[in-house]
């Protein structure tokens, strides 16, 4: 982006910047383990990328821990998306 200067932070839960790749990454962190989930050119993609894994995890009842104690619950799983649950509606059944 001759001219300009990129951001380096995403606003987007679970997505950074990578300098050398200059890409957004993913990583979804569960059971202390983290998953890389690809890298994008677009911010908003990489973010959806991390989203429908949340979802996926919700829809398949798997139980993910909180990083401070205690385990999210269905309510708080939406808390956790960067968009919003419905949009992701039309996927269930492929994910």
């Amino acid at each position: 982006m001759a001219g300009q200067e990129r951001k380096l932070t995403s606003q987007h839960r679970g997505v950074t910047w990578h300098r050398r790749t200059r890409r957004w990454q993913v990583q979804f962190k569960h059971t202390k383990k983290s998953t890389f989930l690809g890298s994008f050119v677009d911010e908003e993609e990489a973010a959806r990328a991390y989203d429908r894994m949340v979802v996926w995890f919700e829809l398949h009842g798997v139980v993910r821990n909180k990083p401070g104690g205690g385990v999210y619950d269905s309510s708080s799983v939406k808390d956790c998306l960067n968009f919003a649950w419905e949009e992701y509606e039309a996927e269930f059944d492929e994910l």
